[in-house]
């Protein structure tokens, strides 16, 4: 979701696809432990670095799973403490 957020054209959208198909194996969908993890991560960052709702429940679903994230925006997550990310680069 992260990912295909930031697709500007149609290009891109398959740049992604390609990118997600060598690199991610699995979709995880949000249920209630990321949920609570997420609101937990809200109360941490959202006042001091801004965090949004989306991006703390796909940090949150990251780190539910101990797995990494994968975004092109990797500055919304680099203060998220044991979150690994993968720099996606379009």
């Amino acid at each position: 979701m992260e990912l295909v957020q930031g697709c500007r054209t149609k290009q891109e959208l398959k740049v992604i696809k390609d990118f997600i198909k060598s690199n991610i194996f699995a979709v995880i969908h949000p249920d209630g432990k990321v949920s609570e993890k997420a609101i937990l991560l809200l109360e941490r960052y959202a006042f001091s670095d801004g965090l949004r709702a989306i991006d703390a429940l796909t940090a949150a679903t990251a780190l539910a799973n101990s797995i990494p994230l994968a975004t092109a925006n990797h500055k919304h997550f680099n203060k998220i403490q044991n979150l690994s990310v993968i720099k996606f680069v379009p």
